[in-house]
């Protein structure tokens, strides 16, 4: 019985040091990065852009200052509600001045909607930028 167990060890280690194995592992590990791009990253990405295509949908309509004044308490409910502008959104919101015709900020939006405060808090950028490097590391230990 451990002969044949012995047999099935040199066969297995035999196969695992082929050309061919170390390709089929590399493109195991492709599959799986690829498998998290698609399972994790994608949908976080897609409900993001949803929601900036609707906000950006709901203020290109807007033609001068007069009529974002007079649309700003419908566009501000619409933003809060959404999932990715929501707390960036409430803190623009406290910084308005409301004048007879217009609605003014003190701060540039850029400061409220950036990568930091609307992109970073929905997906984990430091994970999905090290993801090459997680891969190249697996294939380095594939192939030697």
């Amino acid at each position: 019985m451990s002969n044949q167990l012995a047999d099935w060890m040199r066969y297995g280690a035999a196969l695992l040091t082929t050309n061919q194995a170390a390709w089929a592992v590399s493109f195991a590990i492709l599959f799986v990065g690829l498998g998290i791009l698609y399972l994790r990253f994608i949908p976080k990405c897609q409900r993001l852009r949803r929601d900036l295509w609707a906000a950006i949908g709901q203020l290109s309509g807007i033609k001068n200052a007069a009529a974002f004044a007079a649309q700003y308490e419908s566009i501000s409910t619409r933003i809060s509600k959404s999932r990715s502008l929501s707390s960036s959104w409430e803190a623009y919101d406290r910084d308005k001045n409301i004048g007879d015709s217009a609605v003014t900020f003190s701060a540039p939006a850029e400061e409220y909607f950036n990568l930091d405060t609307v992109i970073a808090p929905s997906v984990n950028l430091r994970f999905y930028s090290a993801v090459p490097n997680y891969l190249t590391g697996a294939g380095i230990l594939a192939r030697s």
